[in-house]
């Protein structure tokens, strides 16, 4: 048991390097990365998002030092891969094994994916910690709770529902002409 313990340690350190250099900046992107995988998993429906936030991050975390050989590109692309994958086996759709995403071969769907994960992460991080706090607690509930729990939130911020949906209208807006923006930009290169 502690050595599964001080194993499991051992890799996550791991994936905090793989990260950044920075072990703050790393724990930051780290949470980011956890944070963004639960919104995928929320907006798609899966019944235990955090669960598979934690899966696919520990999926990755066992394969570490390998990757950190041979994979080229941004760590968070290739994470936000391995979730996609994850989503297809929870949903039954076609998988992917993890071999097939080495640098050499990534698809133009797979590419196009990673480079929007890596906008949506790059944009909520513009935003003021308000207006990501706002949206990612909008989108934080599984369908059958949403309307409760945004009735809770309008309540708690003192305004009306109608008011709140106004608010991650524009919020929502933002992240949109950002993404755009920056898929633009991540084309261009």
């Amino acid at each position: 048991m502690k050595r599964q313990t001080q194993e499991r340690l051992s890799h996550f350190d791991n994936l905090l390097e793989w990260l950044d250099s920075d072990r703050d900046r790393a724990a930051e992107k780290y949470e980011m990365i956890r944070q963004s995988l639960i919104q995928i998993f929320i907006w798609k429906r899966c019944s235990e998002p955090e669960s598979l936030a934690d899966e696919t991050l520990d999926r990755v975390m066992s394969q570490v030092p390998e990757l950190r050989k041979t994979y080229v590109g941004n760590p968070s692309a290739y994470i936000h891969s391995v979730a996609k994958n994850l989503l297809r086996e929870q949903t039954g759709g076609p998988t992917v094994q993890l071999e097939t995403l080495a640098p050499g071969n990534p698809t133009t769907t797979d590419i196009q994916n990673e480079k929007m994960y890596g906008c949506l992460e790059r944009c909520l991080s513009n935003l003021s910690p308000y207006s990501r706090d706002l949206i990612l607690g909008y989108y934080d509930k599984e369908h059958a709770k949403k309307v409760s729990h945004r009735n809770d939130l309008a309540e708690r911020l003192g305004i009306s529902v109608n008011q709140l949906r106004i608010r991650v209208y524009r919020i929502r807006k933002t992240l949109e002409e950002c993404i755009q923006a920056c898929m633009g930009r991540e084309g261009s290169i």
